[in-house]
């Protein structure tokens, strides 16, 4: 005969071709059978098994290849599975596929189950053992795998020597409980002596009791605390079980469960060590507003602080870029951030009346405070404008203007002002002796009433000096303003009529500019050979 039936089953390891196997699964796992040497005519049969099996046989089927076959055995079912291999219908081999008893392990053998008969101590090759149908070398028992050729006579040994108890008996971990007599309630299986000897069923008297060993380390006992030891670690009476206790602090955790949660916090806190060294953390609240945390200044713990810049500590590069030609205030009448308040050329920033505002200089004025009890600018007490041309004039129809002309800025004007002026003028007379006077008004000062003076002037031909003055006095502001005003002509005492003047009130509107450039001139007529020059003259606000 030769090697060929391998079997196998889902979660053992894998067969060896003409061996037989006793370690089969009882849990319905599928059964391989697998002809090693098949040349696809090969078939495989079923001729006994356990006899509460009665699916096996009929589940027994090829699968895609003819040398391969399956069955499956029934979960539960313990015995032995006799398999035949025939080739051509002819039988070639047969094998035992065993499952053995779930306590003791034990194979119960097949109905007329072969060995060979000429078998023995004498006759123990290979060609023996080949005849043998339950040939396995998976027993638990070493001396049975040396005489595989034995067969089920191997089984028989087993069952023998458990029945005696003598050099076999149970297999490890194979006696059940239910073989055990009867146990006392709440009872456990121990020897409580502190010398060698038999179990004894030892057993508890009281509620909450536990095994332990005594304080003289010299046997077992029942002890029963006097208190729970251990708050973390407690005992659920009602579920009859030891829990882990609930979890208080920052980070909570409730009785027995491993969900983890903050605490509640206080208002406005945070969770910090605020100590100078290692330390459990706990919330610190905040107590006022805007405060911040920060060491301390000792620098030996956290604190609460609230937030103050240092003296002299804020430079102009940390303040924010100002636009160009501003200045930093508060231009209001109240508390407030400040602004950038610009500044205007030939201005200067001040409070005039009410809050700080930028004033524009008034030409050839000066700051002060006003009779309207405000501050700004007004003309200069004194000189104030002179002559920029130096013109002369022959006839009648031109005017001369002896300095250059001054104005006072509408607005700026109170009551009580007073200008004053003077020229000098140089009068050259030819031959004719034609009668001619020198005409000075104040046309172009914006008066309601015009005064002029006229001068007569020498017939007899030379040079002559002449001279003019006038004044001009604020007595009262505002459109219907009103002024006093002088004229004054006189000359070197050859001229016959050596002065004259005139005084009038008029009407001046002090909100408009006021233009200061008397005018004078020769008339009436053209006179030849006559000259009127202008040597020079100036303004001055006295008051």
């Amino acid at each position: 005969m030769s090697a060929r039936i391998q079997i196998d089953q889902v979660g053992l390891p894998a067969g060896v071709a003409g061996l037989a196997r006793t370690d089969g699964l009882d849990t319905g796992a599928l059964v391989t059978l697998t002809d090693t040497a098949g040349a696809g005519n090969s078939t495989f049969h079923l001729l006994w098994g356990p006899p509460d099996d009665l699916g096996a046989e009929a589940s027994l089927a090829p699968t895609g290849d003819p040398n391969v076959w399956e069955f499956a055995p029934a979960s539960g079912s313990e015995g032995s599975y006799v398999v035949e291999l025939r080739e051509n219908a002819e039988p070639v081999e047969r094998r035992v596929f065993g499952v053995r008893t779930a306590a003791k392990l034990l194979l119960i053998p097949a109905f007329a189950e072969r060995a060979s008969r000429h078998a023995g101590w004498s006759n123990d090759g290979i060609d023996q053992s080949e005849l043998s149908d339950n040939n396995a070398l998976d027993y638990g028992e070493a001396s049975l795998n040396v005489v595989p050729y034995a067969g089920w006579w191997r089984t028989i040994s087993e069952l023998y020597r458990i029945v005696e108890a003598g050099t076999g008996g149970p297999a490890d971990h194979s006696l059940p409980l239910v073989k055990l007599e009867p146990a006392p309630s709440q009872t456990v299986v121990a020897n409580p002596l502190d010398v060698a000897g038999d179990a004894q069923y030892f057993a508890g008297t009281a509620a909450l009791q536990r095994l332990r060993v005594n304080v003289a380390n010299d046997g077992l006992e029942w002890s029963t605390p006097a208190a729970q030891g251990s708050t973390s670690i407690v005992y659920n009476a009602a579920a009859n079980r030891f829990e882990r206790g609930a979890v208080a602090g920052a980070v909570t955790l409730a009785l027995n469960s491993n969900a983890s949660t903050f605490t509640a916090a206080a208002a406005k806190s945070v969770l910090i060590n605020a100590a100078n060294g290692s330390a459990v953390p706990a919330f610190v609240a905040g107590t006022g507003a805007l405060q911040y945390l920060r060491v301390n200044a000792a620098n030996n713990g956290l604190e609460w602080a609230t937030l103050t810049i240092p003296t002299d500590f804020v430079t102009n590069t940390i303040l924010a870029n100002m636009a160009a030609n501003t200045v930093k205030v508060n231009a209001t009448a109240a508390p407030a951030a400040p602004t950038d308040l610009a500044m205007a050329a030939q201005s200067v920033h001040l409070r005039a009346a009410g809050n700080i505002v930028n004033l524009a200089a008034s030409a050839d004025g000066v700051l002060q405070r006003l009779a309207s009890g405000n501050l700004g600018f007004s003309v200069l007490r004194g000189g104030l404008a002179n002559d920029t041309t130096f013109g002369s004039v022959t006839a009648s129809s031109a005017g001369l203007t002896p300095f250059g002309q001054y104005i006072i800025p509408a607005g700026s004007s109170a009551v009580g002002d007073r200008y004053e002026w003077s020229a000098e003028l140089q009068f050259v007379r030819g031959a004719t002796a034609t009668a001619l006077n020198v005409i000075y008004d104040a046309s172009g000062m914006g008066l309601g009433v015009l005064p002029t003076v006229d001068l007569a002037l020498p017939t007899v031909a030379g040079t002559y000096a002449i001279f003019v003055r006038g004044s001009l006095t604020i007595t009262a502001i505002g459109a219907g303003g009103t002024a006093r005003c002088e004229l004054s002509a006189y000359g070197s005492g050859v001229l016959g009529v050596t002065s004259t003047s005139q005084f009038i009130n008029t009407s001046l509107d002090t909100t408009a500019n006021i233009f200061i450039q008397p005018l004078t001139r020769m008339g009436p007529g053209t006179v030849a050979g006559t000259t009127l020059s202008a040597w020079g003259g100036d303004v001055r606000r006295v008051r």
